[in-house]
């Protein structure tokens, strides 16, 4: 069964889950099942039960993705009928699929002349690509690939049976022609090596027909526990699922008692809410009906959250609704104010709110830069914590739009703070690639070789700790390394060659290789000696 739990705040969301956790009993061997967006809600949990229970233990956490595409295999492999073929890729065969190797794939294509040639939209952008362009476009289109088989699996149909997808006039008829080009070309590239006729691509919505087809009756218990399959799972604020996940949940919900735990900031029925703009252009075209404003704010900011929970309330079904969970803000702060009304759908009227100095729940602070902003951020947590009531660490947390252009400011503003004013911290959801030290180091290594060669970029790689160890390089050794360079001039280009090969000339001045001239004549040379060979030695590296 499906039931779903409504709750305005995560901490009753959290305290709903310890609950039913404690009260599942059950095989103390068989471990719980919770499916959390991101290891930050994951320690989250982990937390909040160690404080109720006083420690966290046989609990089993997993992403949503791959824990439906284990559980719905575990059903099939039990109940589907003897002799019956079940139409689904193998676990290995779905790895060709996910962006990160499918890049390759699209990258030998976009390589391919003759293929690109037949293409002519394509062919004319990638006339004056270079490699680097080329592999850039790969990964944008790879990762469109993977997006159009969760969200847009009609569309790889029929590109597949050689139809148009868009109707004839349409924006993007141009760029179709190649995509469904490449999406064929993939296609039989993967099948070619695969042992199922099924695209794996859309291997989700197989295995949502597969369990659709199911009898709907009774399961066998025995044998779905014999398969693995858990008795229940806990789905924890998730902040979106795509319609072909919730559609395996729903299949799933038949045999599993699923929880699925959503944040829902208004206690009305506020699926009809619209932004006032919109709602102006639906009553003109005479489609206003049933449609109100409500709340300004949650009008407007909200339509991604209100389709989720529409979608989640209709996949439902013949479930639990639990909405018996809200609260309203007991102070009286701007944000108190604000959260109560969006909770009550009511809106605020115009300079309804008093405004008190000492009131810092909202505060918007204009900055000329993102180092700026974390800046102030800084000194706005360490006011913070001076406060007769200050906040624990673990409470505290910030949000970026784009977390791996701040990750390095981050650590440039937060790492290096003084002890005094140091506060700790933690960046998740990185790349692994950025959070493993030697990938990092790599990567940096081979974007050094097609770069520029710029002395910033180089003095960054030797500063990486990886790097500096092999080199036995400490602080004091860095600062003398970078010292050398200032002292012989080295700005940019591995040589001379190299520099012509930018079209910006042959000169050789400022490169490395004439500035490691200077350095090796400043190490062999007396510092007030004649130029040699036309360079003045440099570094006194003796």
């Amino acid at each position: 069964m499906l039931t779903l739990h409504f709750a305005n705040r995560q901490e009753t969301l959290i305290d709903l889950l310890t609950v039913a956790l404690q009260a599942a009993g059950g095989d103390p061997f068989t471990p719980g099942q919770a499916i959390v967006p991101s290891a930050a809600q994951r320690k989250a949990i982990t937390l909040a039960l160690a404080r109720r229970f006083g420690v966290c233990a046989n609990l089993q956490f997993a992403f949503l993705s791959p824990w439906l595409w284990l559980q719905g295999t575990r059903v099939l492999a039990a109940l589907q009928p003897a002799g019956a073929q079940l139409q689904r890729p193998a676990d290995s065969q779905q790895a060709p699929w996910q962006p990160v190797l499918l890049a390759w794939r699209v990258l030998a294509a976009l390589n391919d002349t003759a293929w690109v040639a037949q293409q002519p939209r394509l062919a004319r952008y990638l006339a004056q690509a270079d490699a680097v362009t080329r592999l850039d476009l790969a990964q944008r289109v790879a990762g469109l690939v993977d997006q159009h088989s969760t969200y847009r699996p009609d569309w790889l149909d029929a590109w597949a049976q050689g139809r148009s997808a868009l109707p004839a006039g349409a924006a993007g008829r141009d760029d179709e022609a190649w995509q469904a080009a490449l999406w064929r070309r993939l296609q039989a590239e993967i099948h070619a090596d695969a042992t199922q006729p099924q695209p794996a691509a859309t291997a989700a919505h197989q295995l949502a027909t597969a369990l659709q087809a199911l009898p709907a009756g009774p399961a066998d218990g025995a044998a779905l526990q014999a398969a693995g399959l858990p008795p229940a799972a806990h789905v924890f604020c998730l902040p979106s699922i795509a319609p072909v996940h919730l559609a395996l949940l729903q299949q799933l919900a038949r045999w599993v008692d699923l929880h699925v735990y959503a944040l829902n900031p208004c206690a009305e029925y506020w699926f009809d809410v619209v932004d006032p703009r919109r709602l102006a252009r639906l009553a003109a075209a005479g489609r206003a009906q049933h449609l109100d404003v409500g709340n300004h704010l949650l009008a407007a900011w909200g339509q991604q959250t209100q389709a989720q929970l529409a979608a989640l309330v209709d996949a439902c079904g013949d479930g639990v609704v639990d909405d018996d969970h809200y609260t309203h803000h007991p102070g009286h702060s701007l944000l108190a104010t604000l959260q109560n009304a969006i909770l009550t759908l009511q809106d605020l009227a115009p300079a309804s709110l008093p405004l008190n100095a000492a009131d810092r729940s909202i505060e918007l602070h204009v900055c000329h830069s993102l180092t700026r902003e974390l800046e102030v951020l800084q000194n706005t947590l360490l006011a913070r914590f001076t406060e007769p009531d200050p906040p624990a660490p673990g409470d505290i947390l910030v949000v970026v739009p784009d977390l791996e252009t701040a990750a390095p400011l981050i650590d440039s503003v937060f790492g290096t703070a003084p002890a005094a004013l140091a506060l700790p911290f933690t960046i998740t959801g990185r790349a692994q690639s950025q959070l493993n030290p030697a990938a990092r180091a790599l990567l940096d290594a081979l974007g050094l070789a097609a770069s520029r060669g710029t002395a910033s970029a180089v003095v960054g790689l030797l500063q990486q700790p990886a790097v500096a160890a092999r080199f036995g390089l400490d602080d004091e050794g860095l600062a003398r390394v970078h010292g050398w360079l200032l002292d012989a001039g080295v700005h940019w280009a591995f040589d001379a060659p190299q520099r012509a090969s930018l079209g910006l000339g042959a000169d050789g001045r400022h490169s490395w290789a004439d500035g490691l001239d200077r350095l090796f004549l400043g190490h062999a040379l007396p510092t007030d000696a004649a130029p040699f060979d036309g360079r003045l030695p440099a570094g006194e590296a003796e």
